[in-house]
């Protein structure tokens, strides 16, 4: 009996030290998640008001980046977006700022649906917000759009190839499926320079 005993004990040492590994990356990215959310609450504007958990998401050479959505004040109808993108150091975060939305501001009522990523590009990711709208105090039925936002190696810009691609789009599935559908296209229209300004 005590030699099976003693026969368990490598058994039960591997598997606790295959554990610690694991457990070690969960906490490294547990620790990441929280400073950036910390980084985001900073950065946000005194009256900015949340409209959606805020989003880790993967940008390919810009790294893991953290998302946030807001109305800049209550009574504010448009939504902002902020990315915060790791610092060369990778310990401590940039500040970029996603363009505004073009409706016009008081004309809609808008909720965000989604929030998320598409790695359709080796180089850098898509901010992808998928949102629905309808005009300001009526009863009518709630329409689905979106934005997808590019980063050419300055700034954020709306990309409106791939915005198109978002009307009518209520879920995150049907989003990707467009726009990477879009991307592996090889006839699909390249944006004019008029088209790729935020």
């Amino acid at each position: 009996m005590l030699r099976k005993a003693l026969g368990l004990v490598p058994l039960v040492f591997c598997a606790v030290a295959g554990f610690l590994p694991i457990a070690r990356a969960d906490s490294a990215r547990s620790a990441a998640r929280r400073s950036s959310e910390r980084a985001v609450r900073r950065a946000l504007p005194p009256l900015a008001e949340l409209q959606h958990r805020i989003v880790r998401v993967d940008l390919g050479r810009l790294g893991k980046a953290s998302v946030a959505f807001y109305r800049p004040s209550r009574s504010a109808t448009n939504f902002r977006g902020i990315v915060l993108v790791p610092d060369l150091s990778a310990e401590s975060w940039r500040v970029t700022h996603l363009p505004p939305m073009r409706e016009a501001e008081g004309l809609f009522e808008s909720k965000v649906r989604a929030l998320f990523a598409v790695k359709d590009d080796p180089a850098a990711g898509l901010v992808v917000l998928l949102y629905r709208y309808r005009r300001l105090g009526s009863a009518e039925a709630f329409q689905f759009a979106g934005y997808a936002y590019c980063f050419n190696g300055r700034k954020w810009t709306i990309d409106e190839a791939r915005s198109r691609l978002l009307v009518g789009v209520a879920n995150v599935a049907q989003a990707r499926k467009k726009l990477l559908a879009w991307s592996s296209t090889p006839s699909r229209t390249p944006l004019s320079a008029a088209q790729a300004r935020p």
